[in-house]
């Protein structure tokens, strides 16, 4: 197949594959059938669907494909007037403000993207898009604080994502407020590492 396409062309035929299987998620869910329909609708051979690694990897594009879209907008609001908690609030609201057209079998999605098969290129996206949340948000800490932060971030978006799936408010307002919650309780609790890294810090000054 890659004999018939060449290999320097595979690249460019997958993305164009992957954007356009992405119109047909709607229709036919995160499946097979939304990559076969779009090898048919671009009226390429059938064969060349074998270049996408299954619906797994639509789901990746995707995901990759927002978080740029993501960093782009958020790089653009204006966050010099917010503080960290405000602007890390604002980014988990835009990135997932992004997936709502998707929302309706986004749960299909993420079983795949967490499917032991997956794991790793799912969970590699989510840490490349919470370090950029912090990183932009004016974060540039290089100690235990540095893992920590990410990890608990990590958890508090995981946990609204997971919320917004069966949110049947109106411009997703009870989402919204559960994520203040989640930053509350974050901000709380995001001491402790600190606190850790200070004992850290004294013990090594005390030897």
């Amino acid at each position: 197949m890659l004999g018939k396409v060449g290999k320097d062309r595979a690249p460019e035929l997958k993305k164009i594959i992957l954007d356009t299987a992405l119109t047909k998620v709607h229709e036919h869910g995160w499946t097979d059938q939304a990559i076969q329909a779009a090898v048919s609708e671009l009226g390429y051979s059938s064969s060349l669907s074998g270049l996408i690694r299954g619906p797994a990897e639509l789901v990746e594009h995707h995901v990759a494909v927002l978080n740029t879209r993501f960093v782009e907008a958020f790089r653009s609001r204006p966050l010099s007037q917010m503080n960290t908690g405000e602007k890390l609030r604002e980014a988990i609201k835009l990135r997932l403000s992004l997936n709502i057209p998707y929302l309706s079998n986004w749960s299909q999605a993420l079983a795949l993207g967490l499917h032991f098969s997956n794991t790793c290129n799912y969970l590699q996206l989510l840490h490349e898009v919470i370090d950029e949340m912090w990183h932009i948000s004016g974060d540039h800490s290089n100690d235990l604080n540095w893992y920590s932060k990410r990890l608990l971030l990590t958890g508090v978006y995981c946990a609204t994502e997971t919320y917004m799936l069966t949110d049947k408010s109106t411009g997703y307002e009870d989402t919204w407020n559960f994520l203040d919650r989640r930053l509350s309780d974050l901000k709380q609790i995001s001491t402790v590492p600190a606190q850790f890294g200070d004992a850290f810090r004294m013990a090594g000054t005390a030897v």
